[in-house]
């Protein structure tokens, strides 16, 4: 799960760069492209990134048609462990547009829904049983929040099992959760010409 979430995280990031070459023309510090633009630009693109956000959300979810609940917490407590995949891609793209345009919303979200979604989708594809399913999905989310942050295990592996811990009563399966969090894998991530190795445990 660990590498899962690295490379979900190694992708984001790159798929980021592409949303702000969309809006201003050039990836890097929003900041500074907001500051090097005209008036009517900074007014401009976060309006028609939130604008495009919006319709990818409403139409893309109704494309997806009638979905499971995609609410990380309540799959796990309270439902069988399956994560919609397309309502899980859609968020993620309309993230990346209000991102991309200025948005003061964090990648975090994102990667750790989509992270945990992998693993829901992989759990099902090798027909798991829905106990696992739940402990996968909870794996998937730690690894996310992991790699987000560049912490595998102050971040991911400390929340990931101290959320496991309140949903599993085993301490076994809480700390596959934490060990989960804490290994990011060997997602190895290049920008700004700087090599940040996300290599877990």
């Amino acid at each position: 799960m660990g590498i899962i979430g690295g490379f979900v995280n190694l992708v984001f990031h790159y798929c980021i760069d592409w949303s702000e070459e969309l809006f201003f023309h050039r990836a890097g510090d929003l900041t500074l492209m907001a500051e090097q633009s005209s008036d009517w630009r900074r007014l401009l693109i976060p309006s028609l990134g939130g604008l495009a956000a919006g319709l990818v959300l409403y139409w893309g979810l109704r494309l997806a048609g009638q979905q499971r609940s995609s609410n990380l917490l309540e799959v796990v407590v309270a439902s069988d462990g399956r994560l919609p995949f397309r309502t899980a891609i859609v968020k993620a793209v309309s993230s990346l547009l209000s991102i991309g345009s200025g948005a003061s919303i964090g990648r975090e979200g994102a990667i750790t829904q989509l992270a945990a979604t992998f693993a829901s989708k992989w759990g099902q594809l090798a027909h798991w049983q829905p106990y696992r399913l739940r402990l996968l999905v909870a794996c998937g989310a730690a690894s996310g929040i992991s790699a987000a942050y560049n912490a595998p295990i102050c971040r991911g592996g400390v929340c990931g099992a101290d959320c496991a811990g309140e949903l599993f009563d085993e301490p076994v399966r809480a700390g596959g959760v934490f060990i989960g969090g804490g290994v990011d894998g060997v997602a190895i991530i290049f920008w700004d010409q700087t090599l940040v190795c996300g290599a877990g445990v």
